[in-house]
This record gives C-alpha cells, structure tokens and sequence, in this order.
C-alpha cells in the first residue's frame, strides 16, 4: 500500500476517534471518565471531615406505607449522631430514634426506652446504612457500577450512577444513584428489586461539608 492509500486509513482513523469521542462527550460519560469519577469520589469520603446531611427515605409499595426522615451529623474519624423520624402516609410521626456513635461505642434510644443504651450486637451489628459516606462506599466498592449519564435538574448537572451492590437482598438487587457533579454529594438513590420494581427512594434535603460540630452532639442524651 502506497503513501497516500496509508494517508487515507490514518485520516479515517482519526475521523473515527474524534467522532467516538465527540460522541462519549454528547452522551456526558467520555473514555475513562467513570474511573475518575471513583478516584474523585473516595478522595471526597476520605476528607469529609465533618457534615451535616437530611434525607427522606420513602419505602414503597408496602402496606403501612412509611417515610423515614433522618438527620445525622458525623465528626472524622466515626463519631456520629442520628436522628430518625418515623412518618406514616398519612404524614404523622409515629415514633423517633436517636443513634449516637462515640469513642467506638454505639447508643440508642427510641420511644420505648428510658434513656439512652449501649448497643452490644451479636456479630456484625445491624444498624441502618444511612450515613453520607455510605453512600459513597456503595458506588466506590460495588462490584459492578456504571456512570450512565450526566443530568440537569434546576440549574445543576448530576452524574447518575447504576450500581449492582456488593451484598444484594430480595429487595435491593439495582440502584441509582445521582451525585451532584461539582461536590459528588448525592442528591436522589433509587433502590429496585429482581423484578426491576423500585423499593425505596432516598432524597437528600440538605448537605453541609465541613462544619463545625460541638462536642454536645456526640454525648448520649
């Protein structure tokens, strides 16, 4: 093949390239761009520090239908403070729990306690995965994660991520997850069963990096 035969395959090769990475680029996801995406995100769970997160947690399609708002403040390296709110449909509050987490110790109290109780779990304790960080961890450690697509919703871009988690149930087998792209914060999760039917959606109300938190939140009471 002459020159110029070997010209022409160099020109239509780079034609191709341009055209996959204008295409990547359109799409909101260009070549290694997810990889990034997860370096940028355990860099943010490494140094959060401290914060301030409310959420709503709306479980569907059971009956008794219920909505969780929780508020947690955490301080690095793992002292946290969570207050859950339980809430019917018929938006009453039927009872509220408070977790504390301090000198790694864990405290609970809730309406049918007096007071405030050391938690002794038998094996891995099964407290509820509501941190800001476990979220990051879910994206950054599954087995299986996708940055689909970037997204606007009210003036903001959002990369959403499909995830298949590490550790599936009945009732979460696929998750989507939208994490704002300038703070990698999230902002929605979807949770879907087997059946592609969703199960739970998490909406992040408020989130504050870096505060400053007074050493009262942390002691039990």
């Amino acid at each position: 093949m002459g020159k110029k035969g070997g010209g022409k395959i160099l020109s239509l090769m780079a034609v191709l390239l341009l055209s996959v990475y204008f295409l990547y680029a359109w799409m909101g996801t260009p070549p290694g761009r997810a990889d990034s995406v997860l370096r940028e995100i355990e860099e943010k769970k490494e140094r959060a520090g401290s914060y301030y997160a409310l959420q709503e947690i709306e479980y569907i399609g059971k009956p008794g239908n219920r909505k969780y708002v929780v508020e947690q403040w955490f301080r690095a390296p793992g002292d946290y403070r969570m207050e859950i709110n339980m809430e019917s449909v018929t938006g009453q509050m039927d009872g509220r729990q408070v977790i504390v987490k301090t000198g790694g110790e864990v405290y609970i109290n809730n309406p049918e306690l007096d007071g405030f109780y050391r938690f002794y779990p038998m094996g891995k304790p099964e407290l509820p995965g509501f941190l800001l960080e476990d979220y990051w961890k879910t994206v950054v450690n599954a087995p299986e994660a996708e940055l689909e697509y970037k997204e606007k919703r009210k003036g903001r871009e959002y990369y959403v991520w499909e995830i298949r988690p590490g550790e599936p149930d009945r009732e979460r087998v696929k998750e989507k997850i939208w994490l704002e792209k300038d703070s990698l914060v999230p902002y929605r999760v979807e949770v879907y069963d087997g059946r592609e039917v969703l199960t739970r959606l998490i909406t992040f109300k408020e989130t504050r990096l870096g505060m400053e938190l007074p050493d009262s939140l942390f002691v039990p009471g």
